[in-house]
């Protein structure tokens, strides 16, 4: 059984990793409620923000970041039990070195017999044509972003949003199911 997954948010806490790279530059994020990373440093542009994250996303942190919440767990339950295996689609960046790191660090919190292909993008890019192939396989898809979660769903994948502060909007809900955890996914695709 294959899951397509986003990773940063999903599998991997990219999130706090960003952040605390960012308080060691000297930002303070002013909220956390929003996804567009940009809102939450009102005093910074959106194009230095977006530098900023393409840096992050270069860098050597990619080899590092730890598992989201309940996700190793969840994640090898879900292979050891029932054959799953992850085909991840990243929109973290071009870095050749950062794009090793990335597969490096999810072989390595969660197994390399879990991790199939790893699909990494440009840093921020949509994900429509690296789901496109998938186009009404009835395939399971995993995301945190709001927009890539209706993407999955229009495109007829059984797709799951992962609860985040930043993706409460509740318009589009008709086409997902929000999950809170691994755990909770796990019990509404197995149980």
């Amino acid at each position: 059984m294959k899951i397509l997954t986003d990773v940063d948010g999903v599998l991997l806490n990219w999130e706090d990793s960003f952040l605390e790279w960012m308080n060691a530059q000297g930002y303070t994020p002013t909220h956390n409620q929003t996804y567009n990373i940009w809102r939450r440093f009102p005093d910074l542009d959106e194009d230095h923000v977006g530098d900023l994250i393409r840096t992050f996303n270069s860098s050597a942190t990619m080899g590092f970041l730890p598992p989201l919440r309940d996700a190793v767990y969840w994640v090898r339950k879900m292979h050891e039990h029932h054959g799953v295996v992850f085909h991840c689609i990243t929109s973290m960046g071009t870095d050749y070195h950062a794009q090793t790191l990335r597969r490096m660090n999810l072989e390595r919190i969660f197994g390399s017999s879990v991790i199939g292909e790893v699909t990494i993008l440009p840093c921020g890019a949509d994900k429509h044509k690296a789901l496109l192939p998938f186009k009404k396989s009835n395939l399971i898809w995993l995301e945190d972003n709001l927009k890539n979660a209706v993407t999955g769903a229009s495109l007829g994948l059984r797709t799951y949003l992962f609860n985040q502060t930043y993706n409460d909007e509740t318009k589009f809900d008709r086409h997902f199911t929000r999950v809170n955890s691994w755990k909770e996914l796990y019990n509404d695709i197995f149980q």
